[in-house]
Parts: C-alpha cells; sequence; structure tokens
C-alpha cells in the first residue's frame, strides 16, 4: 500500500526560533507561538516585576480581578492579562490596573510635578519659558 504524505503548513516563531504547524499561533499575524509568548510572560514577571506567575495570579485574586482604579472587569490588552502597576522609582509592585488606567497613571506619574503646581495657582512653567508673543499679534 502506497503512502500519502499531506504537508502541514509551518510558520516560524521569533520567540523560540522553532518552526510550528499553524495552530501553535493564536492568530495569523502573531509571530510568536502559543508556548514562547508564555514562556516570555514568565520571564517577564521575573525579570521586570520581581515576582512569579503564581505570586501574579495571587496579586489578581487579591484584587477579585478588577482594575484597582476604576473596577472594570477588562483588562484591555491584547493578551488578556492584566497590567502590574509598580513604582518606577522602586520597583514595587502596587496593584493591577487596567490598560486605560495604567497609561493615565503613568502619564500622572511624569507630569505630577506641573499639575500640582498648576492647582496650587503657580504659573506652569512652559509659560514661564515662552516670553514670546504669539505670531501675528503686534503692539
Amino acid at each position: 500500500m502506497k503512502r500519502l504524505w499531506c504537508v502541514v503548513p509551518e510558520k516560524y516563531c521569533s520567540g523560540c526560533r522553532r518552526n510550528h504547524s499553524l495552530h501553535w499561533f493564536t492568530q495569523p499575524t502573531d509571530s510568536t507561538c502559543v508556548r514562547a509568548r508564555a514562556w516570555c510572560r514568565k520571564a517577564k514577571l521575573k525579570q521586570k516585576f520581581g515576582i512569579s506567575p503564581e505570586e501574579y495570579e495571587v496579586l489578581v485574586r487579591k484584587f477579585g480581578g478588577r482594575c484597582g482604579i476604576c473596577g472594570a472587569d477588562d483588562p484591555q490588552t491584547e493578551a488578556g492579562s492584566w497590567p502590574i502597576d509598580h513604582d518606577h522609582t522602586t520597583g514595587q509592585v502596587r496593584g493591577i490596573l487596567c490598560l486605560t488606567c495604567n497609561r493615565k497613571l503613568a502619564w500622572v506619574d511624569r507630569h505630577e510635578v506641573a499639575i500640582f503646581r498648576y492647582l496650587a495657582g503657580e504659573v506652569p512653567i512652559h509659560i514661564e519659558q515662552n516670553t514670546d508673543r504669539p505670531s501675528g499679534q503686534e503692539e
């Protein structure tokens, strides 16, 4: 009896640097396989935040699977995992936030001094530095 071979379409994974059949990839546009993404997430948790996947799960349970600021139950990320909120100076993990709150908190963190100066009624720094008149205005 003659054997028939079928060719299974494969794709190269940039994460683990191997070829896998297409079912290893969640989306057709993915460049990393499911296994490599899980490994990368585990390595990132340890390297960037100093926590294990188990500690991450404890953190998610502690917050009831909701954003620590707005209470949303959807992390709003492609992977469906919660962004970890941490102090950028000390590295201390504070909790989990949805993507929207995480980005807004990062923005507030970067502009904290200017925000408090403004709320205190002080002249914003960029106005103090800009002494030129707007174009088109004459005395």
